[in-house]
């Protein structure tokens, strides 16, 4: 198990590599990570470790100021689980709640202040969605009924990533 701790979020990832699949899942960050590639031959532990907590913690900050929930007292950091692909996500998902049936890519627990991650569709899309919830019930103190909490996080997908769309299905 290999933890990355930034200075809102805790990663967990199953190993070195799934933490550097991890960073890869950032379109911003591949591109840094293929010239220290080209350049280096490789990258080193700490760089992956460095470039995860600093584009994790930008990521945080811009959602939690598009809510307006910037000012907040947390207790402690939200965990972010790391899953390699579909069959470990369901896995614990059946261990949580004693049903086999999933369909989600990702979710957020108020309770345990845990975001869960299938890496296989990770995107930073997806992760800003689930902080989103993430923000609101730390903000908050109590977990939103399903819709609002959508509402809100979907907000946050249309707002920050409508952009990002429209550039790629143009591109």
């Amino acid at each position: 198990m290999v933890l990355i701790e930034s200075a809102y979020l805790t990663v967990k990832c199953r190993s070195e590599k799934s933490a550097e699949e991890f960073l890869h899942a950032f379109t911003a960050s591949s591109h840094v990570l293929s010239l220290f590639k080209s350049l280096f031959g490789g990258v080193r532990k700490e760089t992956v470790r460095i470039e995860i907590k600093d584009k994790l913690d930008i990521l945080y900050e811009k959602v939690a100021k598009h809510l307006d929930m910037w000012k907040v007292k947390r207790k402690g950091k939200t965990i972010i689980e790391v899953y390699d692909n579909e069959g470990q996500l369901h896995q614990q998902y059946e261990y949580l709640y004693g049903k086999t049936k999933l369909d989600y890519a990702a979710w957020y627990v108020f309770q345990l202040n845990t975001i869960f991650l299938n890496m296989e569709v990770l995107t930073e899309a997806v992760l800003a969605h689930e902080l989103s919830h993430a923000i609101v019930g730390t903000y908050l103190g109590f977990k939103l009924p399903r819709r609002p909490a959508e509402v809100l996080a979907r907000n946050v997908d249309k707002h920050l990533y409508s952009k990002l769309r429209e550039y790629r299905e143009w591109g």
